[in-house]
């Protein structure tokens, strides 16, 4: 693998430690049945730093996080899925429009995110052009998942809909992640090769934190623990007192008999 300075190199191991951790945690609780997209995508990247572990030439390792970060890819797209699914999970009604907002912003983040990586596509010259173009594909999936997920979480804000601590928090800092991972490496481009060592401690850093967060947060009392936006509850009963107000006169009106065939009656008050 590259060499990380002693203290990248610490922030490496605990992030990715953190996260093996947090898969056993989630096997011996018996949570890899609530969430198994989490759990795989969890044991994917802990297997995937192992593997990275051995020693390997520069070459070697370049393949290797080429050949495995599409699946990286795929298992952030599929973790999202879980998490619109486990939000609406018995709410068939919402949950049908709410596959239609997914989609919506499934193409929303696609098309901004396109757009963004057509006008940086070309960037300074660097050593390795291949693992940079990887990274700014990486760039361009994760600011389709923050613009996903921030449809996704506008969306359930409109409903009183209880949540478990463990999915909001799962949530949150999956949110969290993505939005800070896109940031820096479009920041890390714009500052070319010099900036690499800073922002690559500071990827670290973020990364550790969220594998910490995820750690002490998420556990079984987080699935017992309901929590609902209070301010979803006043909008839903806003949209219905609305609702209500402009389907009334119709309902008024269906309840007044009809003329006499003869023509109007004259009302004399």
């Amino acid at each position: 693998m590259p060499r990380l300075t002693t203290f990248d190199g610490f922030l490496w191991l605990l992030g990715s430690g953190g996260l093996g951790l947090l898969a056993l945690r989630l096997y011996m609780t018996g949570l890899h049945r609530k969430y198994p997209c989490f759990f795989a995508f969890l044991v994917l990247r802990t297997a995937r730093t192992l593997v990275l572990l051995i020693p390997m030439s520069r070459h070697t390792y370049g393949l290797v996080f080429l050949i495995t970060q599409p699946l990286i890819w795929i298992g952030y797209v599929v973790v999202v899925h879980e998490l619109y699914s486990l939000a609406l999970r018995g709410y068939q009604s919402i949950r049908s429009l709410g596959r239609w907002v997914l989609y919506g912003g499934l193409a929303i983040g696609i098309c901004l995110s396109a757009t963004s990586l057509i006008l940086s596509w070309t960037g300074p010259v660097e050593l390795y052009p291949l693992l940079i173009k990887a990274m700014q594909l990486e760039r361009g999936v994760d600011t389709s998942l923050v613009i996903l997920l921030t449809v996704i979480g506008s969306f359930l804000a409109l409903f009183p809909i209880p949540l478990s601590r463990n999915v909001i928090v799962y949530t949150a800092v999956y949110f969290a992640y993505f939005l800070a991972s896109t940031a820096i490496l479009f920041a890390r481009q714009i500052g070319g090769p010099g900036a690499n060592p800073f922002f690559r401690s500071v990827d670290l850093a973020i990364s550790a934190v969220c594998a910490i967060l995820w750690v002490l947060l998420i556990n079984s009392r987080g699935e017992e623990t309901l929590l609902r936006y209070r301010a979803a509850a006043y909008r839903h009963r806003l949209v219905r007192d609305v609702c209500w107000i402009l389907w009334m006169p119709s309902t008024l009106l269906c309840c007044v008999p009809a003329p006499p065939a003869g023509g109007m009656t004259k009302i004399s008050f």
